[in-house]
């Protein structure tokens, strides 16, 4: 944008994919809920060039007069730190694993054993810095790589659903529209036509 004015009423749909606009939204309502901030917490999204990227997420209530929940100040900002240096950065080896090996259906012991820890430190360690459940990371990794193979090939969609480990087309779409917002074949229509 080249003004402020060019922001202003414009909602976060018209930006970034429904399934972005989805967890901006749980957030906010969370920080709206419990009026508590949420602070320096550790995203993996994708860059302005489709490669993940980590990036710091900070939300602060803004309260009125009376004490009440009025708005609240949001900023996001690239993680410029040393991943072997940051509290998450065994999470970083996890995720650049996940990447690496999006073509299989690892369950979160197999995770787990190859990191050397148990499911519940898997677990524990990932959702600190995430939010999120390992499961939940594997597959949103998937569905990302799988985004990528619908945008960049032209393979059918059932194919890339097997080759990023997924056993059928149905469960691929249930997954795929779960966190995009839409099937695999719109996805691949509205972006390989822009």
């Amino acid at each position: 944008m080249k003004r402020e004015a060019d922001l202003v009423g414009k909602g976060d749909e018209e930006f970034f994919d429904i399934h972005l606009v989805q967890a901006f939204r749980r957030d906010d309502e969370l920080v709206f809920r419990t009026g508590k901030p949420l602070i320096n917490r550790l995203e993996l999204w994708y860059d302005e060039q489709r490669n993940h990227a980590w990036f710091l997420t900070t939300k602060t209530p803004l309260r009125g007069k009376g004490g009440e929940v009025v708005g609240l100040m949001g900023i996001t900002r690239r993680d410029e730190s040393t991943h072997n240096y940051h509290p998450a950065g065994v999470v970083a080896k996890i995720v650049d694993y996940l990447n690496k090996n999006s073509t299989q259906a690892l369950s979160t012991a197999d995770l787990a054993r190859t990191f050397f820890m148990s499911e519940r430190t898997l677990h524990r360690k990932i959702h600190e810095s995430l939010g999120i459940s390992p499961y939940e990371l594997m597959i949103r990794i998937r569905i990302q790589k799988a985004a990528e193979a619908l945008v960049k090939s032209n393979a059918k969609v059932i194919e890339v659903a097997i080759e990023h480990g997924f056993c059928d087309s149905s469960s691929f779409t249930q997954h795929f529209r779960k966190r995009i917002g839409i099937t695999p074949s719109q996805f691949r229509k509205r972006h390989q036509s822009s």
